[in-house]
């Protein structure tokens, strides 16, 4: 004869078995609004829970073999990932010490490029626009979006991903082409 073990180890292997845990985990939201009638801002974790449901995909046989395969495939290619994410990061601190320079920063002053610092603002400031005084072109200055290479590295992520929140960007021309080249380098 086969022994199947006690019946409550059975039930507790049964429901602590990962695919069954994320049914639970779909399911105990909705069980929790019909019991308590919560409402609110602590509600809205178990709303989210709810979302998990969407894992429950993965136990469907028909997709077992695609998930297998991606599973490998994964694994297979972590070398190369790593290798991706270095050169992003990479690119990612070059770029954003690029526009530093070229939008904010001082260092390029020599060549009458880059930013100046303004006492009044406390802050660095870039040229945005030129304006003739009747005799010359006169620079208009304003306050910098990058005024550390932590911003401009902020920037120089959102481009990278092609985010591309608006938040910050280039007015010069030295700028601009940063930006293209940023833009070249995340193909």
């Amino acid at each position: 004869a086969i022994s199947q073990g006690h019946p409550l180890m059975r039930m507790f292997t049964f429901v602590t078995a990962p695919s069954n845990l994320v049914d639970a985990a779909a399911i105990l939201p909705g069980l929790a609004s019909r019991v308590t009638q919560a409402e609110g801002g602590a509600f809205v974790i178990l709303r989210l829970i709810r979302l998990t449901r969407i894992l429950r995909a993965f136990k469907s046989p028909a997709l077992a073999e695609a998930v297998r395969v991606i599973s490998m495939t994964m694994q297979q290619s972590t070398q190369a990932l790593y290798i991706l994410a270095f050169n992003l990061m990479l690119g990612v601190v070059i770029f954003g010490s690029l526009m530093y320079m070229a939008e904010g920063g001082p260092e390029l002053n020599a060549f009458d490029l880059g930013g100046r610092w303004s006492e009044s603002l406390q802050a660095f400031e870039r040229p945005a626009d030129w304006n003739w005084d009747g005799k010359q072109w006169v620079a208009v200055w304003e306050r910098s979006d990058f005024q550390s290479i932590p911003e401009a590295c902020w920037w120089a992520m959102v481009t990278v991903t092609t985010v591309g929140y608006g938040d910050k960007f280039p007015t010069t021309m030295l700028g601009k082409i940063v930006g293209v080249w940023t833009m070249l380098f995340s193909l």
